[in-house]
C-alpha cells in the first residue's frame, strides 16, 4: 500500500513539474517541488511513531453530524466514538482532488467509511487518522 501511495505522490509531482509554469507561475524542478512545496500522502512518524495519513471526514455543517460511516468487526454500523487509540482501522478513502494553496500542494483524500477492529495486529505498519 505504501509503495502505491508513494507512486501517486511521484506521479503528481511529475505532472506539476511538467505544467509548473501554468500551475505555479514559474518553472520548478522535481526536487524543488518535492522538498519545499509538496505535502506527501503518507507522512513519516516522529520519534518511532507509525507513519500517518490525513483524511478529510465529510460533515453536515448545519447539524455538525459526521457523514462518513463507521462499522465494527461484525460489519454493523457503529459510532465514531469506536475510533480510539490502539484500534486497527481499515479506511475506504476517495482521492478527492489536488490542491494548490499558498505555494503548497498535495492530494486531498476523503474518508468514505471506516471498519474498526479491537486489536492492533503486530504486522500493522500504518496508523491512519
Amino acid at each position: 500500500m505504501r509503495e502505491k501511495l508513494d507512486a501517486i505522490d511521484d506521479d503528481v509531482i511529475k505532472k506539476v513539474v511538467a505544467d509548473s509554469r501554468v500551475l505555479l507561475g514559474d518553472e520548478y524542478t522535481y526536487s524543488e517541488i518535492k522538498r519545499t512545496m509538496y505535502t506527501p500522502l503518507v507522512r513519516p512518524g516522529k520519534d518511532g511513531a507509525f507513519p500517518t495519513m490525513k483524511l478529510k471526514v465529510s460533515t453536515d455543517y448545519s447539524s455538525g453530524k459526521i457523514l462518513s460511516k463507521v462499522f465494527n468487526e461484525d460489519k454493523t454500523e457503529s459510532d465514531w466514538d469506536a475510533v480510539t487509540a490502539k484500534k486497527t482501522i481499515v479506511v475506504l478513502a476517495d482521492m478527492a482532488s489536488i490542491y494548490f494553496v499558498d505555494r503548497k500542494l498535495g492530494v486531498s483524500c476523503r474518508c468514505e467509511s471506516v471498519l474498526v477492529h479491537d486489536d492492533m495486529p503486530a504486522e500493522s505498519h500504518y496508523s491512519f487518522i
